[in-house]
């Protein structure tokens, strides 16, 4: 009984975690989006605001991942590692 509350405890922290990084990250996007908006009202050239348009987001460079495709690529590397290891 002990080990299974630990268990959920640790399972429960870590959900809280994932939250607060989901949360922050959704706040940075807004904050950038706002950041962005600002400076396009403050271009006046044509030019300038195709540039911006032109420019990549976020997303693009960086796409996101998901807790499993993550868990995935470890479990990988790690087994990789341990292949190396006995070879």
């Amino acid at each position: 009984m002990r080990q299974r509350r630990a268990e959920l405890t640790r399972v429960a922290y870590r959900k809280i975690d994932e939250l607060e990084k989901e949360a922050r990250l959704q706040i940075e996007r807004a904050a950038v989006d706002i950041q962005t908006k600002l400076v396009a009202d403050g271009l006046e050239s044509t030019k300038a605001r195709t540039w911006l348009e032109a420019m990549p987001t976020a997303e693009q460079l960086m796409p996101t991942i998901t807790v499993e495709e993550l868990q995935q690529q470890l479990g990988h590397r790690e087994s990789e590692v341990e292949s190396e290891d006995d070879g």
